[in-house]
């Protein structure tokens, strides 16, 4: 008793004597504890705001803050978390609010923790007060839900296994109107977040990828293990720090402009970067319809979502809206990363049922990942949580299966999966499946019924188009005979010329004929320009249509000539083209062949003169 009385007079003396002079007052942020200040007493405000008194003493030859009155709380300063997920797991009852955490770094950070979500542990890393992306800034100061719209610059190196997006027509958590999470398949810094050419992300569309499922939070389901990734926005070269690439390097050093703009000038180089998911396709984004979605796209900003639970496309590409989809300018977005699960998620049980002599029943336990069973019951006001399925051989092995409530198991003999409910093994995903999967496959027959019809429409409207783009084009789709056809060589506007079907194989546009002294060439520019004549006798087709004809492709001229005895020549030119107006209709001709080295044109190029023909 003198021992104990002799140590508190000690303790009482020390801080009500001249000494309590060395007492610093700190805020919430005390000096660093070293050698130097050694026994140095501070008071600090701890996450309440009340006044706490540390010590400045060396454990295990290590020096450290310690309370003197012997609490020790998870979370603050003086005793930071690995992350928010470590404070549920050592304070189950822990609120939201701001914590002190390591992530395994020798300083601490102050964070925004989500305790209650899908089991909480939930670090706030970014947060927007509109749908624009590229002009949110990353800085090192801790994000606030309803402070300034910034993403955190001192989380890059934070191990990532949930992303999560909340978006809200309000600055409120209950105007929340899309709220979804991706499981990633491996952890990743959040400095990664964004990849391309791997994980499901294309090799031109970088975003989130390497995505396990897909969960969404305000109905608690996972609705899809199919999607893959997400797309962020424009392709840019990795280690490029342009978009996508910048936004990565945002999450470990500020950006005081935001990832679209070249830091040093100012100067905006990108106009998209967007969040989204689909409840069934693979990709959802910039060029992919969505479930839910928020951002820009190609300068287009917004948020979007559909019914609570809706599992269709409701966000079309560029905003529009799809099947009864919400499109909204002005939404609240925050963005949230858990580093790791809490344990509440890990608590498994699994209870079941066995009959002993004189038809009294036992119940057993399996609790956590203890193999050996106990009797008793699972907690009943708790939810029960199962590991994996049983895969069993066959029947034999089936029967020794425990006969545990909730419990899975797939018999390899007969292809079909049971779960086992309160007095018998239930198969499932059968009639339920085929009625889901009939009615999704009607739906999809509908749908492809009518893009079918759509596209045998527009094949045939190519069809028809093709076929009158030129003599060649009516040849090779069966027309045979010399005569007058309808052409629309580039889609601007179909005229008549003269076909010849016969002659050199067939297919060849007539654009003059004169054969008769019946029509007067010796015209002005405007006649040559336009055309004239009969096409059935004599005529001049007109620059402005030869030059449509010649202007793509590979063209090849003819000229035949016959004299009045009926003698006949020809020069053929491998190559043709008459230029635009705007070029003075410049004719270019190459690779001469012919019969009795016939030599129409020198090639010399330039503008056409109504002499040439």
């Amino acid at each position: 008793m003198l021992l104990v009385l002799f140590a508190i007079y000690i303790v009482l003396f020390t801080l009500t004597s001249s000494e309590l002079k060395t007492v610093s007052l700190q805020g919430q942020f005390p000096e660093k504890c070293n050698e130097t200040n050694h026994g140095k007493l501070v008071v600090v405000k701890d996450r309440q705001n009340n006044d706490k008194l540390l010590l400045c003493a060396e454990e295990n030859k290590v020096f450290v803050w310690k309370t003197t009155d012997g609490s020790n709380p998870t979370g603050e300063f003086f005793n930071p978390a690995y992350d928010c997920s470590d404070v549920l797991n050592k304070n189950g009852k822990a609120k939201d609010g701001f914590y002190w955490i390591t992530l395994s770094g020798t300083v601490p950070k102050r964070i925004w923790c989500d305790m209650i979500t899908d089991g909480g542990g939930w670090m706030l890393i970014g947060r927007t007060n509109s749908s624009i992306t590229w002009t949110v800034p990353s800085n090192n100061t801790p994000v606030e839900p309803f402070g300034e719209p910034h993403w955190s610059s001192s989380l890059g190196d934070a191990p990532v296994v949930d992303f999560r997006v909340q978006v809200a027509t309000q600055e409120d958590f209950s105007a929340t109107k899309a709220h979804w999470s991706f499981r990633l398949q491996n952890k990743r810094p959040l400095k990664n977040l964004f990849i391309v050419n791997e994980g499901g992300c294309g090799r031109l569309s970088p975003g989130i990828g390497h995505i396990s499922y897909v969960k969404d939070l305000q109905t608690e389901e996972i609705v899809t293990t199919k999607f893959r990734c997400s797309n962020f926005g424009t392709y840019y070269l990795k280690n490029s720090k342009l978009g996508w690439d910048m936004m990565n390097l945002c999450f470990q050093q500020p950006c005081l402009l935001g990832f679209a703009f070249l830091q040093k000038y100012g100067i905006q180089i990108d106009f998209s970067g967007s969040f989204s998911y689909s409840a069934f396709a693979n990709t959802s984004g910039i060029s992919h319809e969505s479930t839910s979605f928020v951002g820009c796209v190609n300068r287009k900003c917004c948020g979007c979502f559909g019914p609570v639970g809706g599992k269709k496309h409701y966000c079309g590409t560029e905003c529009k809206a799809k099947y009864g989809g919400n499109i909204v300018k002005n939404v609240y977005t925050w963005f949230w990363v858990r580093s790791s699960l809490p344990k509440r998620l890990w608590n498994k049980c699994i209870e079941y049922k066995v009959n002993v002599v004189q038809g009294k029943a036992v119940w057993y336990k399996l609790y956590n990942d203890n193999a050996v069973p106990v009797t008793g019951r699972c907690n009943q006001n708790e939810p029960l949580v199962n590991d994996g399925i049983v895969v069993v051989p066959n029947i034999v092995a089936d029967q020794k299966v425990a006969p545990a409530i909730g419990l899975m198991k797939y018999r390899k003999d007969n292809e079909k999966l049971y779960v086992r409910s309160n007095e018998t093994w239930k198969v499932i995903c059968e009639e339920e499946k085929h009625d889901k999967d009939f009615a999704e496959l009607k739906e999809t027959l509908v749908q492809l019924q009518s893009q079918l019809l759509i596209m045998n429409k527009t094949v045939s409207d190519m069809k028809r188009e093709d076929e009158r783009k030129s003599c060649v084009s009516l040849y090779f789709h069966g027309e045979r005979k010399d005569g007058i056809y309808t052409i629309d060589p580039d889609g601007i506007g179909a005229f008549q010329v003269w076909c010849d079907m016969t002659n050199d194989r067939g297919g060849w546009t007539v654009f003059q004929r004169r054969q008769n002294g019946n029509v007067d060439f010796y015209r002005g520019w405007h006649d040559y320009r336009n055309g004239f004549g009969d096409l059935n006798g004599n005529f001049w087709l007109g620059l402005e249509k030869i030059h449509r004809l010649t202007k793509s492709g590979q063209n090849v001229l003819r000229v035949d000539l016959m004299d009045f005895d009926s003698t006949t020549a020809y020069a053929k030119y491998g190559t043709f083209h008459v230029a635009s107006m705007s070029d003075s209709y410049t004719l270019a001709v190459g690779r001469y062949s012919g019969k009795h080295d016939l030599i129409i044109y020198d090639g010399r190029g330039g503008p056409l003169l109504t002499s040439d023909f």
